[in-house]
């Protein structure tokens, strides 16, 4: 495990090139951790069909406005009478990472009922992306949960 204090990195290009590096160098499995909070949101991106790893540094909470967005959506749903309260206790949103079958994409948010291990619907916001990748995205989220993610919405 390599520990690295976040103070060290004077800004986001000496980070990257930092953890490009410790990629290229890995002869084994390595665990990157960096102390204290740098201030930045990051998505961590995997596709093992083109063995690409992307990591988005996003300095601002833009990815999370998908959450908030969710959360007006959903009290709509449930006041409109679209779903039913016990409906509604059977789901779970999360952000962040789930298992995915030989791929990685983490999810700008997601939502799976109790039982479910991967998601039925996902949630990627276009902020950061160009639209290729957001599309390379959907494709990794619909392909990589192997069906079981049954929709993705891109907010843009």
């Amino acid at each position: 495990m390599i520990t690295t204090c976040a103070n060290k990195f004077v800004g986001q290009l000496e980070l990257e090139s930092h953890i490009r590096n410790a990629i290229q160098r890995a002869s084994n499995i390595q665990v990157l951790v960096f102390k204290k909070k740098d201030g930045y949101s990051t998505r961590k991106n995997y596709n093992s069909e083109t063995e690409l790893l992307r990591i988005t540094i996003v300095p601002t909470e833009l990815h999370d406005c998908v959450q908030d967005w969710w959360r007006v959506f959903e009290i709509a749903l449930w006041y409109t009478g679209y779903v039913t309260g016990y409906e509604q206790t059977q789901s779970v949103a999360r952000v962040g990472t789930s298992p995915y079958r030989c791929c990685r994409k983490e999810p700008d948010f997601f939502i799976r009922t109790n039982d479910d291990v991967l998601p039925r619907l996902v949630m990627e916001s276009g902020w950061s992306e160009s639209w290729n990748h957001l599309l390379d995205d959907v494709s990794l989220l619909l392909v990589g949960g192997d069906g079981a993610n049954g929709t993705v919405v891109i907010l843009n």
